[in-house]
């Protein structure tokens, strides 16, 4: 399934063009319920955060599936050992569809090999369940949770889950016997 999903999902790093498209992703409801800030942003404020992304590590790619821009993936806090991925399939219609466990793999192989990570690390709001599991299909481990770290219309509950090169290693190894 992922070797025919991969001939239909392409990456392309962020460029200025997909601003306003990313600003409406990250202003959905059903997008930012799962992040840690409910922005409401400006095209201005989208601009000066690209901006400041000129001056960072920082990767961000569109995901195209079917020549049709879906969503986003990242690896953000990039250093010399280490990165923070964030995924999310913005058009609903393409969720659940094992398309973002895809994204996560694809990410995690391209910081292990590409970059020379030795670690990925990240949050996980407790209400976002199905991004939980599926990082945890890709080999993750919850590392520990912060309770009632987040405030939005509630008290949430964050998940910190890692993933080691030395374990995608062994995982990524078993998976091609």
């Amino acid at each position: 399934m992922l070797n025919e999903m991969g001939s239909e999902i392409k990456f392309r790093l962020l460029c200025e063009a997909d601003l306003e498209m990313l600003r409406k992703w990250r202003m959905k409801p059903e997008v930012t319920k799962y992040l840690y800030t409910n922005p409401i942003l400006t095209s201005e404020d989208q601009m000066k955060w690209f901006l400041d992304l000129q001056k960072k590590d920082d990767i961000y790619w569109i995901i195209n599936f079917r020549g049709i821009a879906i969503g986003y993936a990242a690896l953000r806090n990039v250093s010399n050992i280490s990165a923070d991925p964030g995924v999310f399939i913005a058009e609903t219609e393409y969720r659940s569809k094992g398309i973002g466990k895809y994204v996560i793999g694809e990410v995690q192989e391209y910081a292990f090999t590409v970059l020379g990570l030795r670690k990925l690390y990240g949050p996980i709001l407790s209400e976002n369940l199905n991004a939980l599991m599926t990082y945890l299909k890709n080999g993750w481990t919850v590392e520990g949770v912060l309770r009632d770290h987040i405030y939005k219309d509630k008290l949430y509950d964050v998940y910190m889950i890692a993933l080691f090169k030395k374990d995608w290693r062994k995982k990524y190894e078993n998976s091609k016997e």
